[in-house]
């Protein structure tokens, strides 16, 4: 599903190695979602998932990705066209992608990256549709847009987070496997999320 080499060409640099994401652009916009959990949905949802979205605008194209942690069933996520505790419509499609506006189950446990690509002005949807690339970045700005991560036992959103404009946004995600086969088979894993936006 995520491939590096996309990845490297979203303009939001992964550094494999140290588990880094970051946003940043020099000609451009870069805007974050922070910390996305379920206490921003409202009402609020109770789960351990937690995760973080990065966009950078460069001219008339946005460039994404969306992190998850301790996900299960992941169905869907987007931007919405809405302000903070308020529930809004889709505006934009990230996973599976833009273009695949439905739904697609990873079914169990998700940590890393849940998406990565561009959109343009071309791919909106509802209440933006026909209009241009500055309308999300003006809703972004306002405070009136926010991304959403959907699952199959909160298919209205699990884990959300307000879209803000940001010069520098850094995350650092890691992940750590134990298998312990010495009575059976056993298999844990904890992932950790660090975010840092100035």
């Amino acid at each position: 599903m995520f491939n590096r080499r996309d990845m490297l060409k979203t303009g939001v640099a992964l550094s494999v190695g140290s588990g880094v994401v970051s946003a940043q652009s020099e000609d451009g916009v870069a805007f974050s979602a922070g910390r996305l959990s379920g206490q921003q949905q409202s009402p609020a949802v109770e789960t351990d998932a937690q995760g973080t979205a990065m966009v950078v605008q460069e001219g008339e194209r946005m460039r994404f990705v969306v992190l998850v942690t301790e996900i299960q069933n992941v169905t869907q996520a987007h931007i919405h066209r809405g302000g903070e505790g308020e529930n809004g419509p889709v505006v934009v499609w990230l996973y599976p992608d833009p273009k695949r506006m439905n739904q697609q189950l990873i079914a169990g446990r998700f940590d890393g990256v849940l998406s990565s690509g561009q959109f343009t002005a071309e791919d909106f949807v509802g209440p933006l549709e026909g209009e241009p690339l500055d309308a999300l970045v003006t809703a972004i700005e306002n405070g009136n847009a926010y991304v959403n991560v959907h699952t199959e036992s909160n298919p209205e959103g699990e884990i959300r987070g307000q879209l803000s404009p940001t010069s520098d946004a850094r995350v650092r995600f890691r992940q750590n496997i134990q298998i312990n086969a010495s009575n059976g088979l056993n298999v844990s894993r904890s992932s950790s999320l660090q975010i840092q936006e100035s």
